[in-house]
């Protein structure tokens, strides 16, 4: 039987994370999105809303555009989206 020590090794081929950057604006207040990423055609982030509720958004973006889901506090929501 063979043995293994230490911590087990993976290998990843062609996998790509970006740390992006951007902002959001709720009514009238803009504020910078936090721990943005982007893996291939996955984007991820989060964001506080007005009250202070913090939002994870996870989407896939498609051409100019995104679909996707946001969840906040209790509220979930599919969402779309398109690049200005």
């Amino acid at each position: 039987m063979a043995s293994m020590e230490g911590p087990p090794h993976f290998r990843s081929a062609n996998a790509t994370i970006q740390q992006i950057g951007g902002n959001i604006t709720i009514g009238k207040k803009t504020q910078p999105v936090l721990g943005a990423m982007l893996s291939g055609d996955k984007l991820s982030f989060r964001y506080l809303d007005n009250a202070g509720t913090l939002h994870s958004v996870k989407a896939t973006v498609k051409g100019n555009g995104l679909e996707g889901e946001a969840q906040g506090g209790s509220l979930f929501n599919n969402i779309k989206g398109t690049r200005r």
